[in-house]
């Protein structure tokens, strides 16, 4: 299931009905116009196309992300990434964003 919302700067949740939150589904964020996102400690997994296509200008991965999807920033306005964490064992191609 993919963000149903209308806001433009998300924090994620830390928990959905008592459960952690441990991932970023695949294209959950695809196209949602998000100029900001804030990603809780507790998710280690950010799917393939989760924040395709939107207006983030920064993001920040939390320590616990140890996975990033293809393509998962691709086509946003990122100048930069706050932190990318130590523990991060694999980054699928494409992560690069770009503007177009």
């Amino acid at each position: 299931m993919g963000y149903a919302g209308t806001s433009k700067n998300v924090t994620i949740p830390a928990q959905i009905n008592g459960k952690p939150v441990t991932t970023i589904g695949e294209s959950a964020f695809f196209q949602k116009q998000l100029t900001g996102v804030t990603i809780p400690s507790g998710v280690t997994t950010i799917g393939d196309h989760a924040f395709r296509e939107n207006q983030l200008t920064s993001v920040s991965i939390p320590d616990s992300v140890t996975t990033i999807g293809k393509v998962a920033f691709y086509k946003n306005q990122l100048t930069g990434v706050v932190t990318i964490p130590s523990g991060i064992t694999t980054i699928e191609e494409g992560i690069l964003p770009t503007t177009n």
